[in-house]
């Protein structure tokens, strides 16, 4: 089996071996939503226990990594906001004008969730 990343799913697809021809032959069978990585009843219906186990293996696996990059990020903003800060004094204005709102809504985000666990 292997696993597709298409915007906010994952394709799940067979890997099988064709009878007629011997080639390998990739078969969708389903997909999971990235925000909650739920194997479907339907989904679950058509694998193998092999394949289920798979499944969740991968998805425990994508889960850790997901968890290690915000980890990484956050570990390393404090490095590069002030980055951020001279590239923005220097930028050109149209190109840091047009950043600049991404930037503040995600800086709003980090703020709510720093007020919201009382950590300062």
């Amino acid at each position: 089996m292997h696993f597709r990343h298409r915007g906010n799913s994952v394709h799940i697809v067979r890997s099988e071996k064709d009878a007629e021809t011997g080639k390998a032959k990739a078969t969708p069978i389903g997909s999971l939503r990235k925000p909650d990585l739920k194997v479907p009843d339907a989904l679950a219906k058509l694998c193998t226990p092999v394949e289920l186990a798979e499944i969740n293996r991968w998805i425990e696996d994508y889960t850790r990594i997901d968890t290690l990059k915000a980890e990484v990020v956050a570990r390393t903003m404090p490095e590069t906001l002030p980055q951020v800060a001279a590239w923005l004094g220097k930028a050109d204005e149209a190109e840091a004008r047009a950043l600049a709102a991404e930037l503040v809504s995600a800086w709003q985000q980090v703020r709510r969730a720093i007020v919201t666990r009382n950590l300062i």
